[in-house]
């Protein structure tokens, strides 16, 4: 399903983006990004907040520098989020 961006950084900033997600009842969510410190970071903090389980695919997203990937994996890690 195709959520249009209203500009926000992190989608679940979006509340139709939510509503689309909370339409399909699972709990379970698999969260890749252009930016892997922005773009899948945001939104899997958001719903980990939310109370859903969250996937990362690390190796589908990138950053702009070779330190920021690290600083996020140890966020990754702190937040619980899981690695895949």
């Amino acid at each position: 399903m195709y959520v249009p961006r209203n500009g926000e950084i992190n989608a679940w900033d979006n509340p139709n983006f939510v509503k689309a997600v909370e339409a399909t009842g699972k709990k379970t969510l698999i969260i890749a990004g252009t930016l892997t410190s922005v773009c899948m970071a945001f939104p899997t903090l958001s719903a980990l907040a939310a109370g859903y389980k969250v996937y990362t695919v690390v190796d589908a997203s990138g950053n702009w520098s070779k330190l920021a990937m690290p600083c996020f994996q140890v966020l990754l890690v702190c937040r619980r989020m899981l690695l895949r």
